[in-house]
């Protein structure tokens, strides 16, 4: 009985031993899918088998995976038989390598378990999906991100984030459901994302409001201008009749929207002015000259890449409107010498979104996911690809 007990305890302490010994990082070689009954199967080739995080999200449909840092050098071919619609990956944090499989339907994970190289087959994670219209939320696997350590010491020049949280004062933007209401929301996400940034290290937020002010559409401009921000980043949140609308949306510049609901939101964010008395277009020559420089192609297209690392940050956190990357033409972003972007946190209307958005931990999230989104863009970790 004791030789049994020991020779089970030297078999623990060697799988012990082996998990502890894991390699740190693991190239993707490869990714292959498979339709399964009711479901399907998708593969993760690897350099070395690693520990490993895998989750599955909706609204839109995805599936996350996380390893420790690696590298890209697979060539997948078609996932669309698996009914992977799109696959984005790159470098989330130090730490975490995260690909991210845009699914056809709302799926459940099944299994997730990593398998050691065999015959001519690699080190590889096989996970399982389900195909279920309220996946349970559940992670996959044992990896940890470490947290986040005291800031580093930075030579470089800190970057100016302005945060404009939309509306304020005499102007309470959309009622929601339960009675939330937008500009305190709007406040509250704006408050701890600079409080997340600044933490970080190497960043320098201004708030165009910190309390329930009213400021004109020009004015906050005119803020974002004043401190020479590097990024400027609208918050708002949204309201439909549709109550069954959700998810959150980030929208770019421009004089044409991108659809009749881009169209919509900017035209009623772009009223706000007429609250305080002051029509848009009842400007000194200064602001025609900002409507004139809209042409400037190099910030538009600064605004459009932190608007994809921002949204590559949030999908793995946030529900998202469908299609969530848009434009419209928002007067808050018009600064033509300031990359801008304005995020609609999410729909007040929808019953989920508001309670989201009305609590202090679904506010923190995505506060999280927006911060994740800035370190991405200004960080160089913008490596992801996208296949189609």
């Amino acid at each position: 009985m004791q030789r049994t007990f020991f020779m089970l305890a030297i078999v623990a302490l060697a799988v012990l031993q082996a998990v502890v010994l894991l390699p740190a990082r693991a190239d993707v070689l490869g990714v292959r899918g498979a339709a399964k009954a009711g479901g399907a199967r998708l593969v993760v080739d690897l350099s070395h088998v690693v520990k490993f995080r895998a989750f599955a999200l909706q609204s839109p449909a995805r599936l996350v995976v996380d390893l420790p840092s690696g590298a890209w050098r697979a060539n997948p071919a078609s996932l669309a038989v698996a009914g992977v619609t799109g696959l984005r990956h790159g470098q989330f944090r130090p730490d975490i390598y995260r690909l991210v499989f845009d699914l056809k339907r709302n799926s459940a994970i099944h299994s997730a378990g990593l398998l050691a190289a065999a015959g001519s087959r690699k080190d590889r994670l096989v996970v399982d999906l389900t195909y279920s219209k309220h996946p349970p939320s559940k992670i996959y696997g044992e990896l940890r991100p470490k947290p986040a350590g005291p800031p580093k010491q930075r030579a470089l020049p800190k970057r100016v984030i302005v945060i404009d949280a939309g509306h304020g004062g005499q102007d309470p933007g959309a009622t929601g459901v339960g009675g939330v209401i937008e500009k305190r929301v709007n406040l509250a996400v704006a408050k701890e994302l600079k409080r997340l940034l600044e933490r970080r290290g190497g960043y320098k937020v201004v708030l165009t409001r910190s309390g329930d002010v009213f400021l004109r559409l020009r004015e906050r401009v005119r803020r974002g201008r004043k401190a020479k921000a590097d990024l400027f980043i609208a918050l708002h949140a949204d309201s439909h009749p549709d109550r069954h609308i959700a998810g959150a949306s980030l929208y770019t510049l421009s004089e044409r929207a991108s659809d009749r609901e881009a169209d919509r939101l900017a035209r009623q964010a772009n009223a706000a002015d007429l609250i305080g008395g002051a029509p848009l277009n009842d400007g000194p020559k200064e602001v025609v000259g900002i409507l004139i420089d809209l042409a400037q192609r190099e910030t538009k297209n600064q605004s459009s890449a932190a608007a994809d690392d921002l949204l590559f940050a949030m999908a793995n956190t946030v529900p998202l409107l469908n299609r969530p990357k848009r434009s419209a033409g928002f007067a808050v972003l018009k600064a033509p010498d300031v990359p801008s972007v304005l995020i609609e946190l999410g729909f007040l209307s929808n019953a989920e979104d508001a309670k989201r958005l009305n609590s202090k931990v679904g506010r923190r999230e995505i506060a999280e996911s927006i911060a994740s989104g800035v370190v991405r863009y200004f960080e160089g970790a913008n490596t992801a690809h996208t296949q189609r």
